[in-house]
């Protein structure tokens, strides 16, 4: 059975006078982390290092490498400084690198591909946010099988950070493609590291034309970075919308991804069968309750529907009503989290935690079947 790792390095701060901070370094790994290790995105095991020296790096970067199983995936992110020697040899730099001795105190990418070339894991993945990272290669006296390197930027070009968002650019279009799915570009449901690279790059350079990123593929096959997250389908009356509303931009917030048909049906789709297909698609149902609700033809409808396919439904009362028959033949059995009182942070916060248990145990019930 294959375990997903990574390890995630950089840099913000440097002791040489002759580097400038990086501050876009912590926000970039904190980011990518957050999705990396998300089962339902990235499923990765992650291990985040920041301002280590040149010599702890060195040590992360060999230990991860070592004792890998073949069906094994790793991932080695760096965001930070790089620098060139005079023979065009690019070295990434850590806290304590001296820009007057690279050779001695920097982290050469000769180092590092060779770690991975000896590596036995069959599919490898390294992300450099730097400049110069387009040149990663030069100077290798092998170069690894198996091996995906995305490079925020040709040998000679800056990498920019992102005045607006506190990232880096590159890894800004990076984690945007991972959180919103959007980097699966022939939609089948995973995001290959080909196709974030491609989506990333077509984003970087319409913003910033000093900057192309690069793809070395060396994989003979795809190899996947991360699942594309599924929503949490709201079920609600048209009278409770505002509530509705303030749930989904709760859920978004948590890290989530939500769907309500006010705001998710395009114009000229058919609604009845874009509704059928969003709970499909759906990780979960959050059925808002109130007289309106259990009085709708349509909210029962969907949760018939959900329920019969086997969807997880979260009730949650918005305005104290009546629980009609139907429902509680159906659904009595169903938690309810009461939102009417003056409590509706902590009662959200258990929303949260009942769906992510929930989920887990779907998860690893799944995985043991299979």
């Amino acid at each position: 059975m294959s375990t997903r790792y990574a390890l995630l390095m950089g840099s913000s701060s440097y002791e040489d006078p002759r580097f400038r901070e990086s501050p876009s370094a912590t926000f970039d790994i904190q980011r990518l982390s957050s999705l990396l290790e998300n089962p339902e995105i990235g499923d990765f095991e992650v291990a985040s290092h920041i301002d280590q020296t040149w010599s702890q790096a060195r040590v992360h970067l060999a230990r991860f490498c070592t004792d890998r199983e073949p069906e094994d995936v790793l991932l080695i992110y760096f965001s930070g400084l790089a620098a060139l020697d005079a023979y065009d040899n690019l070295y990434l730099c850590f806290s304590d690198t001296d820009r007057g001795l690279l050779e001695a105190t920097g982290v050469s990418a000769s180092f590092l591909i060779g770690l991975l070339e000896s590596c036995r894991a069959q599919r490898k993945v390294l992300i450099l946010e730097s400049v110069y990272s387009g040149g990663v290669l030069r100077g290798a006296v092998r170069i690894p099988e198996g091996l995906v390197i995305l490079a925020a930027s040709g040998p000679h070009e800056y990498a920019f950070e992102s005045t607006e968002q506190g990232a880096n650019i590159f890894t800004y279009y990076l984690t945007e493609g991972l959180r919103t799915g959007e980097a699966d570009i022939n939609c089948d449901g995973d995001v290959t590291f080909e196709e974030l690279l491609a989506y990333t790059k077509r984003r970087v350079e319409a913003r910033e034309e000093g900057q192309r990123p690069r793809l070395f593929n060396l994989a003979e096959y795809p190899i996947v970075a991360a699942k594309v997250a599924r929503h949490i389908f709201i079920s609600y009356s048209r009278a409770d919308t505002i509530f509705a509303t303030d749930i989904r931009n709760k859920l978004i917030s948590s890290g989530h991804k939500a769907w309500m048909d006010e705001s998710n049906i395009s114009g000229g789709e058919d609604w009845h069968i874009r509704i059928g297909a969003a709970i499909d698609e759906a990780k979960a149902v959050v059925a808002i309750l109130s007289s309106d609700a259990l009085s709708s033809t349509w909210v029962r409808r969907e949760l018939n529907y959900a329920d019969r396919i086997g969807k997880p439904i979260f009730p949650i009362i918005c305005k104290q009503s009546t629980i009609p028959g139907w429902y509680e033949l159906q659904f009595g059995d169903l938690q309810r989290l009461d939102f009417t009182g003056a409590n509706q942070q902590e009662e959200f916060e258990t929303l949260l935690n009942s769906i992510q248990r929930t989920l887990r145990l779907r998860s690893l019930s799944e995985g043991s079947s299979s």
